[in-house]
Parts: C-alpha cells; structure tokens; sequence
C-alpha cells in the first residue's frame, strides 16, 4: 500500500517586479517606514509560512516571526541588491531565525563556541 503525502506548496516571495522587493529593502535601509509598511505588506505570509514550517508551535511561530521583521528592519542596511534578491536575503533570514528558534540550547551554544 502508497501512502500519497500531500506536500504543501512552496514558499514565493516572487511580486510581478522582483526587484521592487529590492527596491523597498534599500529604502528600508535608509529608514523609510512607508517602504517597511509596503515590504511587510508584500513578504509577511510568505515569511509566516516559512516560520510555520519549521516552528510547530503557533505562538511560537507569531514570536520568531515578529523577531524576523525587527531583524530585517534593524539589519536592512546590510543588504547588497548586487548579490542577490531581497527576497532571498529576507528568506535566509528567516530560516535562520525559525531554525535557531528550535535548535536545542546546547547545539546552539556550541556552535557559537567553535
């Protein structure tokens, strides 16, 4: 017997320009709240999704979610539009976040240390 596993779909950040993602992370840099209003507006399902993905906890989920916004608010300056899209640059981040948020204490604490 076939166990058929429905796979959701995958998570798109993909707007009809993509480089007006790029655009609006550049303005975010320059702490343009209008532009942060628009890419959050544009990037919050697709980054929630991700976040649900891999956090199973919901409320967990809202908190590293909020926690990845700050972060591309506090750290969009960093962002270099000639090496990649701001849609990937926003998804790493997120990974990263959803994935440190249920890391065990000791493996993270040991992969500071090394």
């Amino acid at each position: 017997m076939r166990v058929r596993v429905r796979r959701q779909p995958v998570v798109s950040l993909e707007p009809e320009r993509p480089e007006a993602l790029d655009d609006l992370l550049v303005r975010v840099a320059g702490r343009d709240e209008e532009a942060f209003g628009r890419l959050y507006d544009a990037v919050a399902s697709a980054v929630f999704g991700l976040v649900r993905r891999v956090v199973s906890c919901e409320e967990r989920s809202e908190a590293v979610f909020e926690e990845v916004m700050l972060e591309v608010w506090r750290t969009a300056g960093e962002f270099d539009p000639g090496r990649g899209r701001a849609a990937t640059w926003i998804l790493a981040t997120t990974h990263r976040y959803a994935v440190e948020s249920v890391r065990p204490p000791e493996v993270a604490v040991g992969a500071l240390a090394s």
